[in-house]
């Protein structure tokens, strides 16, 4: 898709939940609006395949011909979010196993293992019919395959034990190397059967063997995906393949960067539930950092059941479909056409109410369609300031006794500051993407990994500001501390050695100092031996009072400045303002 393109605003519909009589007058509505495209089919599975062996295309066919006659453009989904109930009494053993040790039961969605190889061959049909039907479609722009892989369901039965069992083995190779690997010493966890090992589902579980689940989940769902990208590339010629990735605020199961480079997609999409600007900004960026252009493919419009209920503010509709424009999306759908009459989500915002007439939300979401229309072709934003962020890091903090509860770092505190004093950052997702920024954000970077390492020293030699917080590289990839705080080389660019590292109670903070103004710093702090840093400021209370909370090494052609606490979105502000801004 070209990225010099026009952002296309359109609409989620279910043409499935209304008589075909009422479909022409959806259409109509929709192009009055000035909506220009329309994402349908996401679970409509047991209407197309009523039936093992037994398909039925012409109501979808109608449906296809119905928009694209009315010149909207269209987005077609693979249904296999929602397996039908035939499928399921075939094979019941599709259903995952919760964490409370039950299957799961029809009337849900997302109800099966990406693990069952006979499910995954019947998504793999359905993803290449879909794909031979339509394909080459001229008013089709792209395939979503699914909805919100994993979304919050977690398999934890016989086929993802017996799947969990054998990636162990082909990563570590012998229980000896993972015993080894994972300190599993600790509560006499040494197996000596690889069958013993259970599925650590539980945070409470060995941080180590956690953490191994967590990518051995984020690499199954990959490969689900992969299975129908695989299915339908030679049948769409240069339509768009994607999936719709869910909010982080429910979870961050699956690594978008390795889902983007292995799961066969062409460009990153995303659902955007955000609750405010600044996190409306998050995704936007992060988007941008993971494709160019990139795609929304539920764009929220009114209430959620769960949020901007009254009398909660409404969400900014206008603003975050502005601004998600301006940062580089190219399709914008809302959720949904309309209110439904009967289902889970019957109380769900909607561009119409339940009664189908144009309404409020109606006249808002036509309002900030035209708004985008008419708004200048801009450049999207080239942020100066870049934040590193992996979703391994974000597994190890979550699967760590004292979790350093990395979503809201380096959303609420790390990026809120730097969105609310630049309007924009870079997420740096691997160590070759700091070219171009002048300061750096390592913030909950758990990790020690020897290219980070000098990549960021080479960052802040060649003249950039590198800034960072606690916990820098403290672990292995494993989960297990490392007794090496800082290696020589980092001691050398930050100029200080660590002495100590010391837990704050959530809901507590430590206050320290910068240039004469308070703040506060959270979650953890360290206690710093200066050797060449300069002291910028000193912790004003705590077990750490009047020692330095945050220094600043010269280093090369540019600084290492080390902040030995979080501050939240306040303090990351000042911060920056110290270091960033004046520099000197």
């Amino acid at each position: 898709m070209d990225p010099a393109a026009p952002c296309l605003v359109g609409v989620d519909y279910f043409p499935e939940h209304w008589p075909e009589e009422r479909w022409a007058e959806d259409v109509r509505l929709m192009r009055e609006a000035g909506m220009r495209v329309v994402r349908i089919a996401e679970f409509t599975w047991s209407k197309t395949q009523p039936r093992y062996g037994v398909w039925d295309w012409a109501w979808l066919d109608r449906a296809v011909e119905t928009i694209a006659g009315a010149g909207l453009k269209l987005i077609l989904c693979t249904p296999t979010a929602c397996p039908p109930p035939w499928m399921v009494q075939e094979y019941p053993d599709i259903l995952p196993v919760t964490t409370q040790g039950r299957p799961m039961t029809l009337g849900q969605r997302r109800h099966y293992s990406p693990l069952h190889a006979g499910y995954r061959e019947a998504c793999r049909e359905i993803a290449e019919q879909l794909a031979l039907r339509y394909g080459s479609h001229p008013e089709v722009i792209g395939f979503q395959i699914d909805n919100e892989l994993h979304g919050t369901i977690e398999d934890v039965g016989p086929l993802a034990q017996a799947a969990f069992h054998r990636w162990l083995k082909a990563r570590h190779g012998t229980l000896e190397a993972l015993d080894r690997n994972l300190g599993l010493v600790f509560w006499s966890q040494q197996y000596s059967n690889w069958s013993q090992i259970p599925v650590p589902a539980s945070a409470s579980h060995h941080p180590g063997l956690r953490a191994e689940w967590c990518r051995f989940v984020s690499q199954a769902w990959t490969a689900f995906c992969r299975v129908q990208a695989d299915a339908m590339r030679p049948h769409i010629a240069d339509r768009v393949l994607t999936t719709n990735c869910y909010l982080h605020r429910w979870g961050m199961e699956i690594d978008w960067h390795e889902l983007m480079r292995e799961g066969g997609l062409d460009l990153f999409a995303f659902d955007n539930y955000s609750n405010a600007l600044h996190e409306n900004g998050y995704y936007s960026d992060l988007a941008r950092s993971l494709s160019t252009p990139h795609w929304i493919l539920e764009q929220r419009c009114g209430d959620t059941r769960h949020h901007h209920i009254w009398p909660e503010p409404e969400v900014p509709l206008e603003e975050l479909t502005e601004a998600a424009a301006r940062a580089g999306a190219k399709v914008i759908t809302y959720f949904r056409w309309r209110q439904g009459l009967f289902g889970h989500e019957q109380d769900h915002g909607a561009v119409l109410d339940h009664h189908g007439r144009p309404g409020r939300m109606y006249g808002r979401v036509s309002d900030a369609i035209a708004r985008v229309a008419a708004a200048e072709p801009i450049d999207p934003p080239q942020p100066s300031t870049g934040i590193v962020f992996t979703w391994p890091d974000a597994w190890l903090s979550s699967s760590s006794p004292n979790s350093l509860h990395y979503r809201d770092l380096i959303l609420e505190n790390a990026y809120r500051g730097v969105f609310e004093r630049e309007g924009s950052g870079r997420f740096v997702l691997e160590p070759g993407q700091l070219e171009g920024l002048r300061t750096v954000l390592v913030a909950g970077k758990l990790i020690h990994d020897p290219d980070w390492e000098v990549a960021l020293i080479d960052f802040a030699r060649g003249g950039g500001t590198l800034v960072a917080f606690p916990m820098l590289f403290a672990k292995d990839a494993f989960n297990k501390y490392r007794p090496e705080y800082l290696t020589p080389a980092l001691r050398e660019v930050f100029g200080i050695e660590i002495e100590r590292r010391i837990l704050v109670r959530e809901g507590h903070a430590v206050t320290a100092e910068l240039e004469g103004a308070p703040l506060l710093l959270h979650t953890r702090v360290e206690e710093l031996v200066p050797a060449s840093a300069e002291v910028l400021g000193r912790f004003s209370d705590g077990p750490l009072a009047g020692l330095p909370w945050i220094t600043r090494c010269r280093t090369g052609k540019g600084s290492a400045v080390y902040a030995a606490g979080y501050p939240d979105a306040d303090g990351m502000r000042a911060v920056l303002d110290r270091v960033a801004v004046r520099g000197d």
